[in-house]
């Protein structure tokens, strides 16, 4: 027997908060801009050295790839909230 799922409850917002939020992300960016040029640096190049490794490279990065979109996250929330 199957439980039935609830419904996905979606959240619309007006298209002026997108533009916002790009504005927001902009800033964030201007005000760390080096340190996530070293993340991005970092993560492509593990991708990059991972692309080398016959067999286990592309599992890696399988499994590397959510991690460091998570990590990415972090680093924003984190930033977002003064650190």
């Amino acid at each position: 027997m199957t439980i039935p799922l609830p419904p996905i409850a979606f959240t619309r917002h007006p298209a002026r908060r997108g533009i916002a939020w790009l504005r927001e992300a902009a800033v964030m960016l201007a005000a760390a801009r080096m340190r996530w040029l070293v993340l991005l640096l970092a993560y492509y190049s593990i991708q990059w050295l991972a692309a080398f490794v016959p067999a286990v490279g592309p599992l890696v990065m399988m499994i590397g790839r959510p991690v460091f979109t998570v990590g990415f996250l972090a680093a924003a929330w984190t930033q977002q909230r003064g650190g």
